[in-house]
């Protein structure tokens, strides 16, 4: 498999109803692609599994800031866990300039959903 896109879902300070989708496939290169215009995206994710612990890669676009090229980022979602929240910092992940394409993979899929959303403005 490989990554595919996940739409990034904008809402207000008035709310929005957020839809969660299960990742595509799990392991190197099976997550999804994330596209950011904004700077202020967040992938948000939901464990239902009681035991299981996977670990989510960000990873870096292999653009240097400031001289100096991020790593990847690594993030371990707790069991049972919803609403763990991930910034996507388009500086280190993204290609920078408040935007980009971020690959975000997945050490396991069961049991997980996630949703990349875009803060209302004056959120950073």
């Amino acid at each position: 498999m490989s990554r595919a896109a996940l739409a990034v879902q904008s809402f207000s300070v008035n709310g929005k109803d957020v839809t969660f989708t299960a990742p595509n496939g799990n392991g190197a290169t099976n997550g999804n692609t994330i596209a950011s215009t904004t700077g202020r995206t967040v992938l948000i994710v939901n464990n239902s599994s009681s035991t299981l612990t996977p670990t989510i890669t960000v990873k870096s676009s292999g653009s240097a800031v400031d001289g100096i090229i991020p790593a990847d980022a690594t993030f371990t979602v707790p069991a049972q866990a919803t609403l763990y929240t991930i910034w996507l910092h388009s500086l280190y992940w993204g290609g920078g300039g408040g935007s980009g394409n971020y690959a975000v993979d997945i050490s396991l899929g069961v049991g997980i959903t996630w949703a990349a959303i875009d803060l209302p403005t004056g959120y950073q």
